[in-house]
């Protein structure tokens, strides 16, 4: 399966709370389920939360790059 360039920008929730409301990345992934996944570790990574902490991206992750 090829790679393909990510973009997100948007708000990162936890339990109703908003966490930030405009935080954006980039991450290379087979499918835009594993780049939400890659997201989501990236930003849990940044403000030293656990691995399995519960987080949600609402915003739209778009492809840049095939």
């Amino acid at each position: 399966m090829d790679n393909h360039v990510y973009h997100y920008e948007g708000p990162v929730m936890r339990y109703g709370t908003c966490l930030s409301s405009r935080w954006s990345a980039n991450t290379i992934a087979p499918s835009k389920a594993k780049a939400r996944s890659n997201f989501m570790y990236q930003y849990k990574s940044l403000i030293n939360l656990s691995p399995t902490a519960k987080i949600y991206l609402p915003g739209e992750v778009v492809l840049v790059k095939d």
